[in-house]
């Protein structure tokens, strides 16, 4: 700065040589000195934002992939038992998430809220909750809750599931369930200044969160969203779902008995067939007075009435078999020589029809509401977790109970992606997602494409999710063509051409599943 002065002065000195005045000279060469350096500190802050400017632009462009981001996202050494993540929750789709389950409940009692549909359940003590200075709450509390189990329900959420360990090794989640939990007063508009709850410093929510897996060692985890951290709280507890095995118990022992048989009323115009039966084999029959068997059939070639041989020869056996969920039954005539077969009903009159109406009629009752329930349990059964884990919740907010998977082994790229189309902003909003083996799910901002790190060995899938709810994808057949090659690109650049679904956009849940899962 000073050479850069003093070269200025110089100049400055021989151009104003035409002054007589030395005091003149003095002042012009004190307000240039001025002028000069203030010029030459306007250049300095310049060129710094600048460079800044192009630092910022830099780490944002969507074109920007020099070298892996391996650094550290905390400014401060973690905690022992705090690993960091890149990203705080971000659904990526819009007005597609897991369904949000609300609870009403007295918060001056305790209570248990069951989710049949899983098996989850949350044990609420007696005046759990209170307002910012400490004060209990009284009257009604929402709870509002979520569920997460599958790869659908983790991408859908946005939730992070990348971690760095406090040592600075990096993997991500392998989720055996995961759960958000969140209270508010009852009766209050939203953004109407809504009081604050929280849960008691002596108290516990416990969390019996339903789980499909049990095939290692989970801990419990919470997300400090503030820090964008995944604290871990150690090891969880599992035990088996006992309502599903109190499910599976009744579905065996209560599975409904046949249909009961509705009487059939006698038909002067038919005739009756005399054989005698054994009604101890049938006990549908067995309460029914007066029973004649009538022909029921529509088979000329089977109607006794129109085979007048049939009661003219001797017969050695008669079988008689229920034809299911009818009040028909099969009737086989033997003997040494022939056979003959037919279709027949027990039919009764007067008197006796009408007293087997009615008492079918209360059995039918009976039998529709015992399927009913059965159906309900066998429902439950088949759709319920078989675990259960069971955490006592201090605070509101996300939990997980997941395995960190290392991705040391996983290959380094400098990705960048070729969506199929060209649709404005793409590549500064687009998240791209790794599903592996149908378990992990990894996601990738544009921020982070030059970190992707690829798994060369498991079953991969790929989901690009665009604006407005469009999406690109990568099925896991498609990725394992692209294996030799990300390996050839380790810690290079690569460009994934994916394949763009222009006539679809994602409108639920269920339609994101299904994707998943047709990108085998």
């Amino acid at each position: 700065m000073l050479l850069f002065a003093k070269y200025a002065l110089y100049v400055l000195d021989a151009t104003i040589t035409s002054f007589a005045a030395s005091n003149i000279y003095n002042l012009f060469i004190k307000y240039y000195t001025m002028k000069i350096q203030n010029l030459f500190t306007l250049f300095l802050l310049t060129t710094f934002f600048y460079a800044c400017q192009n630092i910022t632009q830099n780490e944002t462009s969507e074109n920007t992939l020099n070298t892996p981001n391996t650094e550290n996202i905390n400014t401060k050494p973690l905690a022992p038992n705090a690993y960091a993540t890149k990203t705080t929750v971000q659904p990526p789709l819009e007005n597609v998430d897991v369904p949000l389950q609300s609870f009403t409940i007295n918060a001056q009692k305790a209570q248990v809220i069951e989710i049949k549909e899983t098996g989850t359940s949350i044990e609420i003590p007696a005046n759990a909750f209170v307002d910012e200075q400490g004060n209990i709450i009284q009257g009604e509390v929402i709870i509002d809750f979520k569920e997460y189990h599958d790869v659908g329900d983790i991408l859908a959420s946005g939730i992070p599931m990348q971690m760095t360990a406090p040592d600075g090794s990096t993997g991500f989640m392998q989720s055996a369930g995961m759960f958000d939990i969140q209270g508010k007063v009852a009766n209050q508009e939203e953004g109407s200044g809504a009081k604050a709850i929280f849960i008691a410093e002596d108290k516990a929510l416990k969390v019996n969160l339903a789980s499909y897996k049990n095939d290692g060692e989970y801990d419990a985890w919470r997300l400090d969203e503030g820090n964008k951290q995944w604290l871990n709280k150690g090891l969880s507890q599992v035990e088996k779902n006992k309502n599903k095995a109190k499910a599976l118990k009744y579905v065996e022992k209560n599975k409904p008995k046949a249909t009961p048989i509705k009487p059939y009323k006698f038909d002067k115009n038919k005739p009756v067939l005399e054989f005698d039966i054994n009604l101890k084999n049938f006990p549908e029959l067995k309460e029914m007075n007066g029973v004649m068997w009538q022909y029921a059939g529509s088979d000329d070639t089977k109607d006794p009435a129109k085979n007048k041989w049939v009661y003219e020869e001797n017969w050695d056996a008669v079988e008689v078999d229920p034809i299911k969920e009818s009040n028909l039954y099969q009737l086989k005539l033997r003997n040494k020589f022939k056979e003959f077969t037919s279709v027949v009903c027990p039919s009764q009159s007067n008197d006796d029809f009408k007293k087997s109406m009615a008492e079918y009629n209360s059995k039918l009752k009976e039998y529709e509401e015992n399927k009913v329930t059965y159906e309900d349990m066998q429902a439950l059964a088949e759709t319920q977790a078989d675990f259960i884990r069971s955490y006592s919740v201090n605070g509101f907010g996300i939990y997980n109970y997941d395995l960190m998977m290392k991705d040391d082994e996983f290959i380094p790229l400098l990705a960048d992606f070729d969506f199929g189309v060209k649709i404005p902003g793409a590549k500064q909003f687009t998240t791209v997602y790794m599903i592996y083996n149908d378990r992990n799910v990894v996601c990738y901002p544009p921020n982070q494409w030059s970190s992707i790190r690829i798994d060369p060995k498991g079953k991969t899938k790929m989901v690009a999710i665009l604006p407005g709810n469009k999406f690109a994808t990568i099925s896991a057949t498609e990725f394992e063509v692209l294996v030799d090659d990300i390996k050839e690109a380790k810690n290079s650049h690569y460009t994934f051409k994916m394949t763009y679904h222009k006539e679809n956009a994602i409108a639920s849940l269920e339609e994101l599943k299904t994707i998943i899962e047709g990108l085998v």
